[in-house]
């Protein structure tokens, strides 16, 4: 969902019609629509820091997973070579690459 253009007059103005509406006040698990043409103009979710807590949590966890295991592997002759995720920044950082080591 695009969120309505806000005026600093305290009026939101929908970005289907243009119609310049006050800025609504929601509650919990409520939506604003546009009387207009019915497109919608904020939401106010169940439970929304809860959910972005949770999923912030979680992919925490998988980043601590992902970097644990390695990614890339090299077999050659006999030889095996694995690289986990920080080593290959490491790695990049060595090699003079600092800004896609960072990323």
């Amino acid at each position: 969902m695009i969120p309505a253009i806000m005026v600093p007059s305290g009026h939101i103005a929908c970005l289907e019609c243009d119609l310049l509406l006050p800025t609504p006040v929601l509650a919990e698990g409520e939506r604003a629509a546009c009387p207009r043409c019915g497109h919608s103009l904020a939401s106010h979710p169940r439970d929304g820091l809860d959910r972005s807590l949770a999923f912030a949590i979680g992919a925490a966890v998988f980043l601590v997973i992902a970097c644990m295991f390695p990614f890339m592997s090299m077999k050659a002759g006999g030889f095996e070579n694995a690289m986990t995720l920080p080593q290959s920044a490491l790695e990049l950082y060595y090699n003079g690459r600092t800004t896609l080591a960072l990323l």
